[in-house]
């Protein structure tokens, strides 16, 4: 858990640009912000335990939708 900058889309497991950058938290909180694509998403939860998929699944849909 903590906050995290993406140097490299190729090791990436969620879309995204170079330079996105966000947070994961315990309880499931989690946000991210891409400069590049002028976008951002907010999820939370206050669930300790397995969200960290779900929220994986929501980045994934929030760039999805993009399309």
């Amino acid at each position: 858990f903590g906050m995290f900058v993406r140097k490299s889309i190729e090791s990436s497991f969620t879309p995204g640009s170079e330079g996105t950058f966000g947070w994961a938290g315990a309880a499931g909180t989690w946000f991210f912000i891409d400069p590049k694509e002028e976008l951002f998403g907010l999820f939370f939860t206050q669930v300790f335990g397995l969200t960290f998929p779900t929220a994986i699944q929501f980045e994934k849909m929030t760039y999805e939708a993009l399309c």
